[in-house]
């Protein structure tokens, strides 16, 4: 297949773009002046209570995990710029 393993270490946006081809149903885009985002087939997450972004949440994210509770919250999740998605 001609895969050749690297030296360097992958930076954070080669390490997303990665992630990003097994989650594409992760991806969610901020719904207007709400924290809710808006997935994959319609559905709307919000970042898990405990989550970094919460204060500050960012237009793009990725969730490693989408959790179904009370309501569908996004866990492990990062910042995303909508080119690389």
């Amino acid at each position: 297949l001609g895969v050749v393993e690297s030296d360097q270490p992958a930076g954070p946006a080669q390490i997303h773009a990665a992630l990003l081809a097994g989650l594409l149903s992760h991806v969610g885009m901020r719904r207007e002046d709400t924290r809710e985002y808006l997935g994959a087939r319609n559905a709307r997450f919000v970042l898990a209570p405990g989550s970094v972004l919460t204060k500050r949440p960012p237009q793009w994210v990725v969730a490693a995990e989408l959790v179904e509770t009370s309501r569908l919250y996004g866990r492990t999740v990062a910042r995303v710029q909508p080119e690389v998605i």
